[in-house]
């Protein structure tokens, strides 16, 4: 079976015609302000997380890894292109040359702290306790897919608080929660590799 319709299959993926509709919602009901930063700032982030996920790929140690992290690559690529056709022209500044995700939210919404310092710490303790590099002669696969899954993760928990941040039923929060979702099952997807190697 191909990995991106297993991954597609376990975590839906934002379409053209899904965001269009959620950005029209979003102008006729609510404010399109916030919809239109959320997309800005997502499109931005999926840009960065792809090259993170394109770096465990090209470090695979096998090629059930190779196809997993290229499945996730290629969601990552179809849910921003997919998330492209929903900035509208007067939006498109907000991503170009824009901050991290980070630093855009940090404007939005402020997650707590420790909520963000508990994702990491809960990453690095998996990574620490779970796998040697040197013992399985994998660090550099080992290395660059901890750091896509801490990366997937920590854009999944900035999404999750600016989404939780927007009215109940807003097309931001959907949009929002149902970007970090996927987000989520891929971080997921990489991390079992991780133990597959373990076991």
């Amino acid at each position: 079976m191909d990995p991106k319709t297993t991954l597609a299959a376990s975590a839906a993926l934002p379409t053209p015609d899904g965001v269009s509709a959620l950005a029209a919602r979003s102008l006729a009901r609510e404010s399109g302000a916030a919809f239109q930063s959320l997309l800005a700032a997502t499109h931005d982030a999926l840009g960065r997380l792809i090259a993170t996920v394109r770096a465990a790929e090209s470090s695979a140690l096998c090629l059930a890894q190779q196809e997993h992290a290229h499945g996730i690559a290629e969601n990552l690529i179809a849910t921003r292109e997919a998330l492209y056709t929903g900035i509208a022209d007067e939006a498109r500044c907000l991503r170009t040359g824009a901050p991290s995700l980070s630093a855009a939210l940090r404007g939005l919404v402020r997650p707590t702290r420790q909520r963000l310092a508990d994702a990491a710490q809960a990453v690095r303790e998996a990574a620490r306790t779970s796998l040697q590099p040197e013992a399985c002669g994998g660090s550099g696969w080992f290395v660059s897919t901890a750091r896509a899954v801490e990366a997937l993760g920590e854009t999944a928990t900035h999404l999750d608080a600016l989404a939780e941040a927007q009215p109940q039923g807003s097309a931001a929060r959907e949009l929002g929660a149902e970007v970090a979702s996927m987000l989520r099952h891929s971080r997921d997807t990489l991390l079992a590799d991780i133990e597959r190697l373990v076991d």
